[in-house]
């Protein structure tokens, strides 16, 4: 049960939705393009634009690198929260774009690892170099302390999500 202060309102097991919870899902589903760059600022890949879900398996892959731990299709599934079938395909579409490569496992013949390729790493670098300009840019006119209130809240609530299950209920028709 969720409950907001002052205004009363209380999201019960009967479905009913508070306003203040619509605006953050409306607000959370506006946020899923964030990382996108529009048309005219894409970052190319070898095959042509390259699709956001590119830019999450490569960030995926160099953290796994990072933290010295196996890059393969299941940890990268971990990572970006998706099925193996998924990640399979995603690394698929990132291998295709050639900012990705797969290798035989150093820990295990048997094994294949992902790697991040010269033009993946351009590629990371040059997306989040777009999305820190956009940050500055739409955070530019905030006074210091609404800013760092928006990174706590935030961080909060991703790490909330991350360390909550994946609700295994269906979507309620």
């Amino acid at each position: 049960m969720f409950t907001s202060q002052g205004n009363g309102v209380v999201d019960d097991a009967s479905g009913v939705t508070s306003p203040d919870l619509a605006a953050l899902d409306a607000a959370l589903l506006q946020l899923r393009r964030f990382a996108a760059p529009p048309a005219a600022h894409a970052v190319r890949g070898t095959e042509g634009p390259v699709e956001t879900s590119t830019i999450l398996v490569v960030d995926a892959t160099a953290r796994l690198a990072e933290a010295n731990e196996p890059a393969t299709v299941g940890a990268v599934a971990r990572e970006i929260a998706v099925t193996h079938s998924t990640a399979s395909r995603l690394v698929g579409r990132a291998v295709d774009a050639g900012m990705i490569v797969r290798e035989r496992s150093h820990r295990d013949a048997r094994a294949v690892s992902l790697a991040v390729t010269p033009a993946g790493v351009e590629l990371q670098l040059r997306s989040q170099e777009f999305r820190l300009a956009r940050l500055r840019d739409l955070l530019g006119d905030w006074e210091d302390d609404a800013t760092r209130q928006l990174i706590e809240s935030i961080g909060a609530l991703a790490e909330a999500v991350n360390d909550s299950a994946y609700p295994s209920k269906e979507i309620p028709s």
